[in-house]
This record gives C-alpha cells, sequence and structure tokens, in this order.
C-alpha cells in the first residue's frame, strides 16, 4: 500500500499525505501546509509532482486537509472504520513502524506504532493493508492518529490555491466532546478531541 501514501514536502516543512481518490485528492494534517506556497508530492515509484495544488477541504481545529493535485491515476488508499484495542497497525510513509491499538474513541486513535517528525498526515494501516487513520503528532512515548471517518467527513467546500495558506488565519478554540466518566475501578476518565496548535491542556 506504499502506493497510496505520499511525502509532501512544502517550502515550509516536511510531511505526508494519503491518496485518497484515482484523481488526486490528497488528505494531510493542516500544519504540513500552514503558511505553504508551494509543496512538491513525491510517490512511493519515485515520480515527482511539482504543479498546481488545491485546498479544497479544511478543518483547521482537527488538524486535516484536503488537498486535489492535477494527477490521475494514483493508487487510492482503502478505508477501514472498524477496530479495536491490541489490533495490529503500521505507520506508514516518512518512516516505517509497527504497533498495536492502545485505545481510541471518535476523535482519536492511540498506538504504539512510532511516528516520527516528517510522518503528519501520512497513513495508518490495519493488518489488511486498509487505512484507519491518519498519523498526526506524539508525545511522551504515545503516538496518534485522526480516524480515517473524521478525515472523509470533511466537506470538499473550497477552491484556494495553496499559497492562500500563506495568509491564512487560525486561532484554536476549545476542545469539542468533552466526556467524562467514573470506571469501576474508582478513576476517572476524561476525553477530548485533540486541538491542533493549542499551548497547552
Amino acid at each position: 500500500n506504499n502506493d497510496s501514501v505520499v511525502y509532501i514536502q512544502t517550502n515550509k516543512m516536511q510531511g505526508s499525505g494519503i491518496v485518497l481518490s484515482a484523481d488526486g485528492l490528497i488528505a494531510t494534517n493542516y500544519h504540513v501546509i500552514k503558511g505553504a506556497a508551494t509543496a512538491q508530492f513525491v510517490f512511493a515509484d519515485g515520480t515527482i509532482y511539482q504543479g498546481a495544488t488545491t485546498v479544497v477541504g479544511l478543518d483547521t481545529s482537527a488538524d486535516i486537509a484536503l488537498l486535489k493535485i492535477e494527477k490521475t491515476d494514483l493508487s487510492a488508499a482503502t478505508p477501514a472504520f472498524s477496530y479495536k484495542v491490541g489490533d495490529a497497525v503500521t505507520s506508514a510513509r516518512n518512516t516505517v513502524s509497527t504497533g498495536t491499538i492502545n485505545g481510541y474513541d471518535t476523535d482519536v486513535i492511540s498506538t504504539s506504532a512510532v511516528i516520527a517528525p516528517g510522518s503528519s498526515g501520512g497513513a495508518l494501516f490495519n493488518s489488511k493493508g486498509e487505512v484507519i487513520g491518519m498519523t498526526s503528532f506524539f508525545g511522551d512515548s504515545h503516538y496518534f492518529s485522526i480516524p480515517i471517518a473524521q478525515v472523509l467527513q470533511v466537506p470538499q467546500k473550497l477552491s484556494l490555491p495553496l499559497s492562500a495558506m500563506q495568509g491564512y488565519t487560525y486561532t484554536p478554540s476549545a476542545p469539542q466532546n468533552l466526556r467524562a466518566k467514573t470506571a469501576q475501578d474508582g478513576y476517572a476518565y476524561v476525553s477530548w478531541a485533540p486541538v491542533y496548535g493549542a499551548d497547552h491542556y
């Protein structure tokens, strides 16, 4: 499935992306294209695309961007929407690593599959080679991905040249989907949707 994951190099940073359709729809993290004016896409076969890139969808608070490039006959990833704790996973593009799912909710999947700088926007595959998430951030030996269902829900209502990201302003908002519960072990568990760009929690 390496053909369905691309390396992205902008004039600001490097990252990864997931091919969502054969006609050039690619998902990545918003922070990969933040402030960017240009981008090139390097595919598994070594070909490089440096043509026009259009931002067609954004969910900045969830750190998701949908891009459209003028390249066809791409190998699109096959999404899967069900998984469970303990399932084997592989994170792929800038680095490739394996691990298992530690936990998940509607907003995030936590795994032991290592994510390194440059892996943002890459794919999290299940053992069947189906994409279940987009690798996004890490900290304190925990590695997190955005569920592919959330990525696919981003509306494709924009038509902005990538250069428009230079002047795009994003201000983090309060976390959504705050959930709290007390378990039988007496501990209180709190979770919320991750917010890209938050100073701290």
